[in-house]
């Protein structure tokens, strides 16, 4: 079962991340959550069970590139959510493998976006 999400959002940097107010990012994560809600990631058939391991690869689309560790920095919330609603087990690198994360680069704002794959590695449950 892979699973595929597109949501209509660019990938914040660790910059902005950083320099966000803790509210604002409460919001901003109840708004991922919301959006990937919309996009079919929180049907049942999704959720990871007990100790299941997945990989995860985020393509972002965006005008500016990132260097590489605000890239990846600014993925933080995002995971948080995934393993807050379920469709990861936990965050840690035992349970979520990373794969190589990458960026395209768009001609206008309207062209952002954010593409989340999920594959199943090792099924869970015992």
């Amino acid at each position: 079962m892979a699973l595929e999400l597109i949501l209509p959002i660019k990938t914040p940097s660790r910059n902005e991340l950083d320099r966000t107010n803790h509210w604002v990012r409460k919001r901003s994560k109840k708004d991922i959550a919301w959006l990937i809600a919309v996009a079919g990631g929180t049907d049942d058939q999704y959720k990871a069970l007990w100790k299941e391991v997945r990989s995860i690869k985020i393509v972002s689309y965006r005008r500016f590139k990132l260097d590489w560790d605000g890239l990846v920095g600014g993925f933080k919330d995002l995971i948080d959510v995934l393993e807050d609603i379920g469709l990861v087990f936990n965050d840690n690198s035992t349970y979520l493998i990373h794969k190589m994360h990458e960026q395209i680069r768009v001609k206008t704002k309207k062209e952002e976006r954010m593409h989340i794959f999920l594959d199943i590695i090792k099924k869970g449950g015992d």
